[in-house]
């Protein structure tokens, strides 16, 4: 029986079943599941990892790899459809992300690479402020076999085809290993000129200084924890902050930044902040 809701699609949970930047390193930024058409090239939508891959010379290249089901979907709370968001849920009968989807070879690759699978949290945002060497894959796969063939067979020409795939070499930074500054944009870089950061603090709990957070984040992230806060009552939970900030910053050139700080235990237990963090869940203090 296949199980509806929140999709599991770390490297030790693909099921068996185009990217246009070139090789070279970047760093990842902006990342999500949405539905897209391709600028209509295609005749429905499907659903996507997107991903806004800026190299060292400060170009951004967005990159889209599809998930490889029609019956997963974008979600921004783990548990309803969404045209966008950070989570991916199971709407039908889908197993899971298929290994063999552009996605699948993306994550499979990372495990590779050294992710490790319990690093994942189950929302793409997990991906932002990584840095990898990012390969072009050439890989062949069986075509559909033309139409009226065996039951269950769709219209193809049957023959073996070929498509590129980008995925990663190597990765040079984790997304949790000292992440590059964010800016206004939400995207790794210099700090937005003429910008006051907020001083680096100390976590009492883990011992390391919290990342250095640009004044106008800092700002707006204040103000939406402390909205989060005193709409549940006092306390949130650090697994359902990506899905909370993706879908009230749904405005903000912000979000991608702040979501990727909401990841961040050195910023969350930073010892300035109005609010307590014991590891698992934010609260007030009493």
């Amino acid at each position: 029986m296949v199980d509806k809701g929140k999709v599991s699609w770390g490297a030790n949970n693909l099921v068996v079943g185009g990217g246009g930047a070139p090789d070279g390193m970047y760093d990842f930024g902006n990342c999500r599941f949405m539905r897209t058409d391709y600028n209509g090239k295609l005749d429905e939508e499907v659903t996507v990892f997107a991903a806004d891959l800026l190299d060292a010379e400060g170009e951004e290249h967005p990159e889209m790899w599809t998930v490889g089901h029609d019956d997963l979907r974008p979600s921004t709370d783990g548990e309803t459809e969404a045209e966008e968001g950070p989570y991916l849920i199971n709407i039908g009968d889908a197993r899971g992300v298929n290994n063999n989807s552009k996605f699948g070879r993306l994550v499979a690759s990372l495990g590779l690479a050294g992710f490790e699978d319990d690093k994942f949290d189950g929302s793409a945002p997990a991906f932002n402020g990584m840095n990898a060497e990012m390969v072009n894959e050439e890989v062949t796969y069986k075509a559909f076999k033309k139409k009226g063939g065996k039951k269950g067979e769709k219209e193809g020409d049957g023959q073996d085809q070929k498509r590129t795939v980008l995925i990663v070499k190597s990765i040079n930074r984790f997304p949790w290993d000292a992440p590059a500054k964010p800016t206004a944009k939400g995207k790794p870089g210099a700090a937005k000129p003429g910008a006051a950061s907020k001083p680096a603090t100390t976590n009492k709990a883990a011992g390391k200084p919290a990342p250095e957070v640009d004044e106008e984040i800092s700002n707006e992230v204040m103000e939406m924890m402390l909205e989060v806060l005193e709409e549940k009552g006092g306390s949130v939970s650090k697994s359902a902050l990506a899905g909370i900030a993706f879908k009230k910053l749904a405005k903000s050139p912000n979000r991608s930044a702040i979501v990727k700080l909401l990841g961040n235990a050195e910023f969350l237990g930073a010892e300035d902040n109005p609010w307590v963090f014991d590891g698992t869940t934010i609260s007030l203090p009493e």
